[in-house]
Protein backbone atom coordinates (compact mmCIF):
# COMPACT_ATOMS: atom_id res chain seq x y z
CA UNK A 1 0.00 0.00 0.00
CA UNK A 2 1.51 3.23 -1.21
CA UNK A 3 -0.12 7.03 -0.52
CA UNK A 4 1.47 10.36 -1.09
CA UNK A 5 0.34 13.46 0.32
CA UNK A 6 0.60 16.50 -1.99
CA UNK A 7 0.42 20.49 -1.17
CA UNK A 8 0.35 22.79 -4.13
CA UNK A 9 1.31 19.67 -6.45
CA UNK A 10 4.05 18.95 -4.53
CA UNK A 11 4.84 15.54 -2.45
CA UNK A 12 5.04 16.33 1.25
CA UNK A 13 4.92 12.73 2.82
CA UNK A 14 4.94 9.31 1.48
CA UNK A 15 4.28 6.05 3.01
CA UNK A 16 5.17 2.57 1.54
CA UNK A 17 3.66 -0.50 3.70
CA UNK A 18 4.21 -3.99 2.86
CA UNK A 19 0.21 -5.52 3.26
CA UNK A 20 -0.81 -9.11 3.27
CA UNK A 21 -3.75 -8.17 1.22
CA UNK A 22 -6.32 -5.73 0.24
CA UNK A 23 -8.85 -6.45 2.05
CA UNK A 24 -10.74 -3.79 3.65
CA UNK A 25 -9.93 -4.79 7.27
CA UNK A 26 -6.16 -4.45 5.95
CA UNK A 27 -6.41 -1.40 4.26
CA UNK A 28 -8.32 0.35 7.48
CA UNK A 29 -5.65 -0.35 9.66
CA UNK A 30 -3.10 1.23 7.10
CA UNK A 31 -4.93 4.20 6.81
CA UNK A 32 -6.47 4.77 10.25
CA UNK A 33 -2.58 4.70 11.16
CA UNK A 34 -2.00 8.03 9.14
CA UNK A 35 -4.64 9.92 7.71
CA UNK A 36 -6.23 13.06 9.45
CA UNK A 37 -9.60 13.59 9.56
CA UNK A 38 -9.68 16.32 7.32
CA UNK A 39 -8.04 14.76 3.96
CA UNK A 40 -9.50 13.86 1.03
CA UNK A 41 -8.70 10.09 0.26
CA UNK A 42 -8.09 10.28 -3.75
CA UNK A 43 -8.11 6.38 -4.97
CA UNK A 44 -8.11 4.37 -7.84
CA UNK A 45 -11.90 3.04 -7.83
CA UNK A 46 -11.68 -0.38 -5.41
CA UNK A 47 -14.52 -0.31 -3.32
CA UNK A 48 -12.31 -0.97 0.07
CA UNK A 49 -11.17 2.69 0.12
CA UNK A 50 -14.75 3.80 -0.33
CA UNK A 51 -15.97 1.88 2.44
CA UNK A 52 -12.55 2.79 4.68
CA UNK A 53 -13.07 6.38 4.13
CA UNK A 54 -17.01 6.27 4.69
CA UNK A 55 -15.79 4.28 7.89
CA UNK A 56 -13.54 6.85 8.68
CA UNK A 57 -15.20 10.01 7.81
CA UNK A 58 -12.72 11.75 5.18
CA UNK A 59 -13.81 12.64 2.36
CA UNK A 60 -13.32 10.41 -0.83
CA UNK A 61 -12.77 11.08 -4.29
CA UNK A 62 -11.86 8.46 -7.36
CA UNK A 63 -10.24 8.65 -10.13
CA UNK A 64 -9.86 5.27 -12.76
CA UNK A 65 -6.39 4.87 -14.31
CA UNK A 66 -8.87 5.38 -17.94
CA UNK A 67 -9.80 8.98 -16.69
CA UNK A 68 -8.40 12.10 -18.63
CA UNK A 69 -5.88 13.45 -15.28
CA UNK A 70 -5.41 10.15 -14.17
CA UNK A 71 -1.72 10.58 -15.05
CA UNK A 72 -1.38 13.94 -12.97
CA UNK A 73 -3.85 12.92 -9.85
CA UNK A 74 -1.38 9.18 -9.55
CA UNK A 75 2.07 11.03 -10.68
CA UNK A 76 3.48 11.16 -7.17
CA UNK A 77 2.61 6.86 -6.00
CA UNK A 78 3.97 5.92 -9.79
CA UNK A 79 7.22 8.23 -9.50
CA UNK A 80 7.64 6.73 -5.78
CA UNK A 81 6.45 3.05 -7.19
CA UNK A 82 9.02 3.69 -10.10
CA UNK A 83 11.77 4.96 -7.56
CA UNK A 84 11.09 1.96 -5.17
CA UNK A 85 11.05 -0.31 -8.09
CA UNK A 86 14.13 1.24 -9.52
CA UNK A 87 16.08 0.88 -6.21
CA UNK A 88 14.81 -2.76 -5.84
CA UNK A 89 16.41 -3.58 -9.11
CA UNK A 90 19.64 -1.78 -8.23
CA UNK A 91 20.42 -3.71 -4.93
CA UNK A 92 19.52 -7.09 -6.00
Amino acid sequence: MIGVSTKKGAPVHCFMELVSDTSKQTVLDGLSRRLKSDVILETDGNPNYAACAKEMDVSHLVTLSSDENAHEVFRWVNTFTSNLKKLSIATT
